[in-house]
């Protein structure tokens, strides 16, 4: 099913790889408040308890292949992924997995059974503790609560695979370079009262502005890129990105819960700038001039090799995004020896950033032993 979209004022530019509008990211989000049983006022299937999806939208002038994405869960405070999975279009299960430009592409739960999700969505998740062809770790990732944080990811120069492999459960085969493109919350928060919210005052009332919590976000419309940097715990206010669409009204009737409304699914209202998707040129070119090595690290040293580009900082980051090492670099090729003895045994993401006008960020993950 086709999707809507609205650019508002919109401008098509092929301005480079890096421009505004370079890369995918989230453009809606729902956490329903229906209760198990619970059965729409008109009539209709009874609710399982599980409406929730998220949707994906292409800022950019190009066709997007959603096979190098994957989606992530982390649940209730975890630094790690408690389920991970791939991005591919199986409603309908015919037709191609490429989303175009200024699309949606709508993930849902598993046994969700609104209307407003089922017309339109373009991936229904894998079961929680399925081992379908998509899933990388345990299930389908729609099964957040309002404490739970989301990541959309791209893997580079390869398939999508696990973001905290370990010894004992390693990278999958054909695994390329994870580049976390958006964050919904905070990964390895779990936020008081259940939920990331924002208020504020009118008239002398307290007012809700935004809730990952029983209600239904749309991102902004002037939102151009994702949150690529996880927030840090205790200061991320979700409303500077994210705004109400609707929300439980409180009450306990079917009427009530049913006022949450999910009719901002297949479509988004984008007022920035088009961009050239950056999936080639310069991002790859930076992700293959930088080698890890070796990976699990077992002798207390990591190697850095750098050929042909130049890096204006290394940062050495633990699953939760806390700075762990800062190496300086600032050469076009580089040999750069790390001592990590002091580092305990985990995962950890190795961020570079380009000495370039674009300032091109990836991440390699690196595990210590």
């Amino acid at each position: 099913m086709k999707k809507l979209y609205v650019l508002a004022g919109a401008l098509f530019m092929a301005t480079g790889a890096f421009a505004q509008g370079h890369e995918l990211f989230f453009s809606a989000y729902n956490e329903g408040a229906h209760p198990n049983t619970t059965v729409p006022p008109g009539g209709g299937t009874a609710s399982l308890g599980n409406e929730k999806a998220i949707q994906i939208f292409n800022p950019t002038t190009s066709s997007v292949d959603m096979s190098q994405y994957s989606i992530a869960r982390f649940s209730n405070g975890s630094p790690v992924p408690t389920e991970e999975e791939k991005l591919i279009r199986n409603k309908p299960t015919t037709g191609n997995n490429q989303l175009a430009s200024a699309d949606v592409f709508v993930y849902g739960a598993v046994d969700a059974t609104l209307l407003e999700i089922v017309n339109v969505w373009d991936q229904q998740a894998a079961a929680y503790t399925s081992t379908a062809s998509s899933v990388i770790t345990k299930g389908g990732a729609a099964a957040w609560n309002g404490n739970d944080a989301v990541a959309l990811i791209r893997w580079i120069g390869g398939t999508p695979g696990k973001l905290n492999p370990t010894a004992s459960d390693p990278q999958l085969p054909g695994a390329g370079t994870p580049v976390i493109v958006d964050i919904f919350g905070v990964i390895g928060e779990d936020p008081a009262g259940g939920a990331w919210f924002s208020n504020t005052t009118v008239g002398g009332q307290n007012v809700l502005l935004a809730s990952s919590k029983n209600m239904s976000l749309n991102r902004k419309s002037n939102i151009e890129h994702g949150t690529t940097v996880n927030p840090t715990s205790g200061s991320f206010l979700i409303s500077d990105e994210w705004e109400k669409f609707s929300e439980w009204n409180g009450g306990t009737t079917p009427a009530d819960y049913y006022s949450q409304d999910y009719s901002n699914l297949a479509s988004h209202t984008y007022t920035g700038q088009l961009g050239t998707y950056s999936v080639t040129g310069v991002l790859e070119d930076f992700n293959r001039a930088i080698n890890v090595y070796p990976n699990p690290v077992t002798n207390k040293e990591l190697s850095i090799s750098i050929k042909n580009t130049k890096v204006s900082e290394i940062t050495i980051l633990n699953a939760v995004g806390q700075n762990i090492k800062v190496v300086p670099a600032n050469a076009a090729s580089a040999e750069i020896k790390v001592n990590v003895s002091s580092l305990k045994q985990g995962m950890y993401f190795v961020k570079f950033v380009g000495d370039n006008e674009y300032k091109t960020t990836i991440y390699k993950t690196v595990v210590v032993q």
